[in-house]
Parts: C-alpha cells; sequence; structure tokens
C-alpha cells in the first residue's frame, strides 16, 4: 500500500515512452503479469526507474547506515549505526526527534501506542515511554546478554530479545523484570518474532 500510493501520487501508473495497455500501468501488474500475460520487457521497467528515483524523498539526519525502522500512519523511527534513534514525520518528512542513549550501533527496535524498546550492538535493550512523537522518555534499560542484542519484540505482558550470545531472553513488559532465559540455538541468532504462547 505504501508503494502504491507513492506511485499514484507521483504520476508513476503513466508510461511516457511506451503504450502498453493504452499507455497506463496499473501498479498492481507493474512488477508482475496479469494472469495470461507475459511479462513486460525490461526495457519497459527501465524507462519508469528514473521517474521513479527522481521523484523519492530521502530523509536525511543519521551519520551511520540506517540499520532498523518502523513506521505508522504518522511516524517512521529508525536506528543507526550511528547509536541514535530518529523520529521523522511521515507527511512532512520532517526529523522531529533524536533520541540518544546507546554507545554502540542499534539493531532494531519495535513501537506500539505508547511504547517502544530498541536494542544494541553494546548489549542492551531500551524501554522507552511515547507520549507523543516528540515525547519520548527512556523508562528502564535491561541488561544480561552477554553479546550484541539483535533483535527484540514486545506485547502487552513480555519483552522478548534475541541475542548473538546464543540465547532468546523474555522480561515482563510492565516491570521490566527479567523472567527467563531460552536456550538451544549454537550460533547466535539473528531474527525473532514472538506471539504469546508462553502461557499455554
Amino acid at each position: 500500500m505504501l508503494w502504491r500510493g507513492l506511485a499514484e501520487r507521483r504520476g508513476w501508473l503513466v508510461c511516457q515512452a511506451y503504450a502498453i495497455s493504452k499507455g497506463v500501468y496499473r501498479i498492481r501488474f507493474l512488477f508482475k503479469p496479469k494472469p495470461g500475460q507475459q511479462h513486460l520487457e525490461h526495457f519497459s521497467y527501465r524507462a519508469l526507474f528514473p521517474k521513479i528515483l527522481s521523484d523519492i524523498e530521502v530523509l536525511t539526519g543519521h551519520t551511520g547506515s540506517v540499520l532498523c525502522l518502523q513506521y505508522d500512519e504518522n511516524v517512521i523511527i529508525s536506528g543507526s549505526s550511528d547509536s541514535t534513534v530518529r523520529v521523522w514525520d511521515v507527511k512532512t518528512g520532517e526529523m522531529i526527534n533524536t533520541l540518544i542513549h546507546h554507545c554502540e550501533a542499534v539493531l532494531h527496535l519495535r513501537f506500539s501506542n505508547d511504547m517502544m524498546v530498541t536494542c544494541s550492538k553494546d548489549r542492551s535493550i531500551a524501554v522507552w515511554d511515547m507520549a507523543s512523537p516528540t515525547e519520548i522518555t527512556l523508562r528502564r534499560v535491561l541488561v544480561g546478554h552477554r553479546a550484541a542484542v539483535n533483535v527484540v519484540d514486545f506485547d502487552d505482558k513480555y519483552i522478548v530479545s534475541a541475542s548473538g550470545d546464543r540465547t532468546i531472553k523474555v522480561w515482563n513488559t510492565m516491570s521490566c523484570e527479567f523472567i527467563r532465559t531460552l536456550n538451544g540455538h549454537k550460533r547466535g541468532i539473528a531474527c525473532l518474532q514472538y506471539k504469546d504462547r508462553f502461557d499455554r
């Protein structure tokens, strides 16, 4: 939906160089042909790329690589190798907040409602209260992993983190107290998705 909206606003649906389907592209078939039709020739896509690239808005502010981000209808929040978390207004593209806490790269972040959790190469997890995009305060720092914390996820019961130390750790969302460590991986853990199944 994000790309579809952007394409419609920027007028990428109309092919100026080649008349295909009466000069109009349907965005849902831009990269996948309609049932029963052949893929478009490569030159057709190439004709669109310069226009797409020239219309994409770049948000600048980080001084290092952007390693993670999440967005909703109001904000884009990004984490970087520059150790910061930055908040951007979706509508204006303006950077409206910078969070400085981690002392090494921010590897992953998740936010929902009035809370955000970030994790870092510095082995820590930061829990943030989000009153608004411009009012974000550090609630608690969670420590316990012995290597970079690569990924976090949470709901209203648990915060779950996975690390290069081969463990998954579970924390209470409200109190931020440590609950348990899950072992089993023989190498560092790079990804994780959590859905509440601990009590079942």
